[in-house]
């Protein structure tokens, strides 16, 4: 670190061209190329469960439930409306605390896109939203097509929708289980994929079958209709996930899928749009929906939807497979399986409290949140670990994220004093030493959400190293382990969402999408290791531990007399 920072080092000078890249980019960021090649575009394993993630939604009453085209005509047509308001860019910013704006680039990313797989690296194809108003539907791994507005530009009513999602489930389930799944050839590694697309390419029929790929990829988004039933959290949980990866187009900017009992969720590819962005849309869409009066109609039967005349069939997107192409898609099937059969996932919905109580405790909820993981880490495991907090740096132009290192000497002196030094501290030490641990979080968000971390500025430095240089640093072992993220989380927030999820980022790691509720908790946690269950244990064991904690050392409000 010494050679690293003198005056006549090699940071300074890494430091200087970081600098000449960020002016000769006025009207970008330095970064935002190099992290979505790096981060995301230039990943080639399977982007399912890997690069994904999902959203689910929470249950309504039995009545909105019993239909699952009337549910997923309610949720389209109220994400319609905002899809207009990104297409005419009406869309207002997202504010940060003290009124600034944040960026909009990414809505470009959301509705009209496909990531692409390439040869080495992938590439993200937008287009136009004022010339491709259809959305593409899935149901026993069939794709079908049809226009979302009318002739006068005009969306579909959800009358409409529902017709229109009930004929394509008809169709679908009159034909069968397609036994060739197209949609599974995108869940495969992304170079092997971008040769088995070649596949589907030649042959008579090369030309149209590209037709019915354009069509697909230039979607506003996928609804995929799942024949299966999912009950619990981790069914669902799994179901939208990776499900069996067959009905599904996973190169979709994103998806809403809607199983046969009604339970919805949304899965996303993470290239180009993170959730803490996608939530948006997702919230104000739910919102919408469960507000209005369907949603709390306990009828059990309603009028047949009233349609608009001349309402066009949906299309039929069928593609023409040649014996190769048909044999790829079996080996894919097979890769999938032996890929996801080593996962594991495991959701704690704790109801002992939530955000409105934690802040009576006079601390952050996501720092609250962020240290009960350690807590159950040290747990489950003895010791801490590098654990990657996804912050938001969408205060500048361009921005997407920066880490907020969980792990510090403050979270580990009170996860050691909780379990190994548990009885030579008192109740006010540990408490004390609590409140220092989140209040030490709640800096470090600060820090990075002022792009003042440090994961995004080394990166940059690193990546301007030139042939024949070096930079010690780089190489250090406690360098590379601090960037080893064993432990990846992510916070989301949508009191009408029953939590969400993704993948763990390296072999020996975990995932945890948490979300900080009014009156609840809820902790999704994905692993390879069989390690998810006791981590949800001991996630609950930690909340408990720490909400015992606060009771005895803050003083509470008092009714007046």
């Amino acid at each position: 670190m010494a050679d690293f920072i003198r005056p006549d080092g090699i940071g300074h000078v890494l430091q200087k061209r970081l600098q000449e890249r960020a002016a000769s980019r006025p009207n970008t960021s330095w970064l935002q190329e190099w992290w979505n090649d790096l981060a995301y575009l230039s990943y080639r394993d399977s982007i399912v469960y890997n690069v994904t993630y999902y959203l689910q939604f929470a249950d309504e009453l039995p009545f909105a439930m019993a239909d699952p085209s009337r549910r997923a005509a309610r949720f389209v047509s109220h994400g319609l409306k905002f899809r207009d308001l990104v297409a005419s860019g009406q869309l207002a910013p997202d504010m940060q605390k003290g009124g600034k704006p944040m960026s909009n680039t990414q809505w470009k990313y959301v509705f009209n896109c496909c990531r692409m797989p390439g040869d080495g690296t992938d590439f993200v194809r937008t287009y136009a939203p004022d010339l491709h108003n259809h959305i593409v539907v899935a149901r026993k791994n069939r794709f079908y097509s049809f226009d979302v507005y009318d002739l006068n530009g005009d969306a579909l009513s959800v009358d409409a929708l529902e017709l229109q999602f009930k004929r394509i489930i008809q169709m679908a389930d009159a034909k069968g289980t397609d036994p060739n799944p197209i949609g599974i050839l995108t869940a495969e590694n992304r170079d092997v994929w971008y040769q088995k697309r070649k596949l589907l390419l030649v042959g008579p029929k090369a030309a149209e079958n590209e037709k019915v790929l354009e069509l697909i990829q230039s979607s506003i988004f996928a609804v995929t209709f799942d024949d299966s039933k999912p009950v619990t959290r981790e069914e669902v949980g799994r179901a939208l996930l990776h499900g069996d990866g067959k009905n599904k187009f996973w190169d979709k900017s994103f998806m809403i899928t809607v199983f046969d009992n009604g339970k919805m969720g949304y899965v996303g590819e993470h290239a180009m749009a993170d959730g803490l962005t996608t939530t948006r849309f997702v919230n104000e869409t739910l919102d919408k929906m469960f507000s209005d009066p369907e949603s709390k109609d306990m009828r059990t039967s309603k009028p047949l939807p009233v349609v608009t005349p001349g309402l066009t069939e949906p299309v039929s997107l069928q593609l023409t497979l040649t014996k190769e192409a048909k044999s790829a898609i079996k080996e894919a099937e097979v890769t999938f399986d032996e890929i996801i059969s080593t996962k594991e996932l495991s959701v704690l919905m704790f109801y002992g409290y939530g955000s409105q109580q934690i802040k009576k405790y006079k601390t952050s909820p996501d720092a609250f949140a962020q240290l009960a993981i350690q807590l159950a880490y040290y747990k489950t495991f003895g010791y801490c670990r590098g654990t990657y907090e996804s912050t938001q740096t969408r205060a500048f132009l361009h921005g997407r994220t920066e880490v907020t290192r969980s792990v510090n000497v403050d979270s580990d002196a009170f996860c050691k004093a909780m379990t190994t030094g548990a009885l030579s501290h008192t109740s006010k030490q540990l408490h004390q030493l609590l409140v220092k641990a989140t209040q030490t979080h709640v800096a470090y968000i600060g820090q990075a959400s002022r792009a003042q971390g440090c994961d995004r500025h080394l990166l940059g430095l690193k990546l301007l190293l030139r042939e024949g240089e070096h930079a010690a640093i780089f190489d250090d072992a406690a360098y590379k382990r601090s960037g080893h993220w064993a432990i990846s989380t992510s916070g989301l927030v949508g009191e009408n969402m029953d939590g969400w999820g993704f993948g763990e980022v390296v072999p020996d790691g975990i995932g945890i999408g948490y979300s900080v509720q009014n009156n609840r908790i809820r902790y999704s946690v994905t692993s390879r290791h069989k390690w998810a269950k006791r981590m949800t244990a001991n996630l609950e064991r930690a909340l408990l531990e720490m909400q015992a904690l606060c009771e005895a050392n803050t003083e509470q409000p008092r009714a007046k007399l």
